[in-house]
């Protein structure tokens, strides 16, 4: 959510005309980049909306050269400074450990057909989107604004682009699409400027549009967090020497650090490097998934944090197998509520 805002001041210091103010919104899409190396797309999409509200492809070359300059500026800097030496070498892991390419054209259509439904359920922004992108398209084509058409169809398509790439389809990755749908009420404006009920259809749209985010991922959602929330205070209370760790090893989907605030053995926080590779999409020759995969295996901590979900199968790989039978042989389960089991190690607990 924080690089949607980034991005959409990106988009407001491109719209003003003087080129300092292009400069600086190149500083801020790479800002956005770093949030998320797929979030770069997002200067694609600015450039079309740019273009839509001020449509001169000579004023947009302009800004483009100008932003470029801010985005290469900064993102050399960061990719280069020591003070942040790992960000080259964990933007190419990021590229590695994707699961792009990983799911067939066929599946990936049927898995984006299906969360693309759930997403409009859980974030109701989206039919809004879409009712006002399709009244703009009919006036675009009616109008033969060609152009316009096709600039439209790009800046949705870079969004859509951003949750086929990552080919997880969690409810999430649907909120980079609140940009083209602000935008595309923007631009209805005129359009709706003549019609009597022009005033009362925003204003309704808009208010589906803002109450959506209340509800964002639903009922189910809010059942979710509050359960994290309750076990969270019913661990401090039975295993009250948790919070005295300095360190403890997290096989989980990086929430216990916000909760616990415990430091995590590796720098990969959830174990990302190990919990990525499967029989299908073998990693374990990359030396971020070995190191990683070692830190786990020969981990000796008291305690144990694991979200009993699908996030680690023990039963998929050989290394899967290992660190499952490392749980059951070296610790044993001290809680369990369907959601995180804690683990302590068997020489810590006296019988």
């Amino acid at each position: 959510m924080v690089g949607i805002v980034f991005t959409l001041l990106a988009i407001g210091l491109m719209m003003d005309e003087n080129k300092w103010m292009h400069v600086l919104s190149g500083l801020v899409i790479s800002t956005v980049f770093f949030f998320k190396g797929i979030s770069g797309m997002f200067m694609v999409t600015s450039l079309c909306i740019v273009y839509l509200f001020k449509p001169d492809f000579e004023r947009l070359k302009n800004v483009t050269m100008s932003m470029l300059a801010g985005f290469i500026v900064l993102t050399s800097m960061i990719l280069f400074s020591p003070i942040f030496p790992h960000v080259l070498s964990d933007i190419i892991l990021s590229s590695k450990i994707a699961p792009v390419g990983r799911f067939s054209m066929e599946l990936l259509a049927a898995n984006f057909g299906v969360k693309s439904y759930i997403a409009l359920i859980d974030l109701p922004f989206l039919l809004v989107g879409l009712m006002f992108g399709a009244y703009l398209y009919i006036c675009y084509m009616r109008n033969k604004e060609f152009k316009n058409v096709a600039i439209f169809v790009l800046m949705w398509l870079t969004c859509v682009f951003m949750i086929l790439i990552q080919s997880e389809f969690f409810t999430y990755h649907y909120v980079v699409l609140v940009i083209p749908t602000i935008i595309t009420i923007l631009l209805c404006r005129p359009y709706l400027a003549h019609a009597p009920i022009s005033a009362i259809v925003i204003t309704f749209m808009l208010f589906l549009f803002f109450t959506s985010f209340w509800s964002f991922n639903g009922y189910v959602e809010k059942i979710y967090w509050e359960k994290k929330d309750l076990d969270h205070k019913n661990i401090t209370v039975l295993l009250p020497d948790l919070s005295n760790q300095s360190k403890v090893l997290y096989l989980e989907a990086c929430n216990g650090p916000y909760y616990f605030e415990i430091n995590a053995t590796s720098r990969y926080i959830c174990a990302l490097p190990f919990q990525r590779n499967a029989p299908e999409w073998n990693i374990t020759g990359l030396r971020e998934y070995k190191e990683n995969y070692e830190s786990i295996i020969t981990y000796t901590g008291k305690y144990i944090i694991f979200e009993d979900s699908d996030w680690f199968a023990m039963n998929t790989t050989p290394d899967n197998i290992a660190v499952g039978n490392k749980l059951n042989n070296e610790y044993i389960k001290v809680y369990d509520s369907g959601s995180w089991r804690i683990w302590e190690r068997k020489d810590n607990i006296t019988i």
